[in-house]
């Protein structure tokens, strides 16, 4: 997919956003940020997730 859209390094910035999509199911579904972070909202979870794609395919 990344290298579809053009990212520059497709491998290495996969391992990234897996990494980055791993940590933040592991804070939302089992909780390790609950008590000092609260739920994000949809536009939140947009925001950062097309944030988080334009960093990969610029890199």
């Amino acid at each position: 997919m990344l290298a579809a859209l053009g990212a520059p390094h497709p491998a290495e910035t996969a391992d990234l956003f897996v990494a980055w999509t791993d940590g933040l199911l592991y804070d939302r579904l089992a909780g390790a940020l609950e008590e000092t972070n609260p739920l994000p909202d949809m536009a939140e979870l947009t925001t950062v997730t097309r944030r988080m794609l334009l960093a990969a395919l610029s890199t």
